[in-house]
């Protein structure tokens, strides 16, 4: 019985090969066409130049007495493979015990030296940090001008002024072609 299986398995193979189409090609075909092109890392770093500089709501104790919330709006300048500036809006959470974290919400705008387009990028994510350091992932959600339809995900780690990040970038299959009058934060507003 067992040396049967061995012949139709080696028979299937043959037969495969003959086709040309292998196992391994197979199954590269099948992921590709579901999945689309792997994503463009774009990796870089960030000055945040204007982080909470700009309250938006008065500080509040929660219903814990230990924590303080509120919600702010902030700015970077990023460099690497996206050149620009972001906008962002944070809501930030302050323990007592020193733990800081919260949410937060960026539109980035600027370039990516790949092929020097331009664009928005959106992005949702949260933060914490611990002993000055900073860790924040977030979602692309959505993109603008040359990068609509643009998902993946961000991660940044550093410290609260400066730190780097890495980019899992999925653009649209044909990158839609750039408008001049286009703009960049869509209907974000900071």
């Amino acid at each position: 019985m067992h040396k049967r299986s061995i012949t139709i398995t080696v028979a299937l193979l043959v037969v495969g090969l003959i086709a040309g189409v292998g196992p391994a090609q197979a199954k590269n075909t099948r992921t590709s066409a579901k999945d689309g092109p792997p994503p463009t890392i774009v990796r870089g770093g960030y000055i945040d130049d204007g982080v909470c500089r700009i309250p938006t709501s008065v500080p509040s104790v929660s219903d814990d007495a230990q924590v303080i919330e509120f919600e702010c709006k902030g700015t970077a300048l990023w460099n690497g493979g996206f050149t620009g500036r972001t906008l962002a809006r944070y809501r930030i959470t302050f323990a007592t015990s020193g733990r800081v974290f919260g949410t937060y919400e960026e539109m980035f705008v600027g370039n990516y030296a790949g092929d020097n387009s331009y664009g928005g990028l959106l992005t949702r994510g949260s933060f914490e940090v611990i002993d000055g350091q900073h860790s924040a992932r977030a979602e692309i959600v959505s993109g603008t001008c040359a990068w609509a339809g643009s998902t993946g995900s961000m991660n940044f780690d550093g410290s609260l002024v400066y730190g780097g990040y890495v980019a899992q970038w999925n653009r649209p299959a044909v990158t839609p072609a750039a408008d001049p009058t286009c703009n960049p934060l869509g209907s974000f507003i900071p």
